[in-house]
């Protein structure tokens, strides 16, 4: 299988909240969750404070006319207005890589990406319930 370099041709987002996939397929937004793009690899993270509840993102990529499901990985939004975390599983198929099974911190970009897009989709996402959250475990 070919390396997967630039955006998805499709991204699956399931979660809290959320009782069918979220399905991202306009060529723009497909951008923000590039192959490495969407986490910042360089920026991995030790210890993941505040996790809360995650998204599944997969990104699925084009094998001539057919998608097939490329990685997976696992959105955790942050509260404080800071940016998210996110646990990259690896590729789907045999392939592994030295990013497989890290954590990483979201870009700036995708971060804003999925809490628009978890706004716009999930009427339940609020992120008060983030930030509370997130205090409650930061204080025990």
């Amino acid at each position: 299988m070919a390396w997967a370099k630039g955006p998805p041709d499709r991204v699956e987002i399931s979660g809290p909240g959320s009782d069918n996939p979220i399905v991202i397929t306009d060529p723009d937004l497909l951008q923000t969750f590039s192959v490495y793009g969407f986490e910042n690899i360089r920026s991995s993270v030790d210890n993941m404070k505040f996790l809360g509840q995650g998204y599944v993102l997969t990104r699925y990529v084009k094998r001539g006319v057919e998608l097939i499901a490329w990685d997976e990985l696992v959105y955790y939004p942050r509260p404080f207005g800071l940016r998210g975390y996110v646990y990259y599983s690896g590729q789907l198929e045999s392939r592994s890589t030295p990013y497989d099974e890290k954590r990483y911190l979201v870009s700036t970009e995708g971060d804003v990406a999925m809490h628009g897009i978890l706004a716009e989709r999930i009427p339940e996402f609020v992120l008060k319930d983030i930030v509370e959250q997130g205090f409650r475990d930061y204080v025990r």
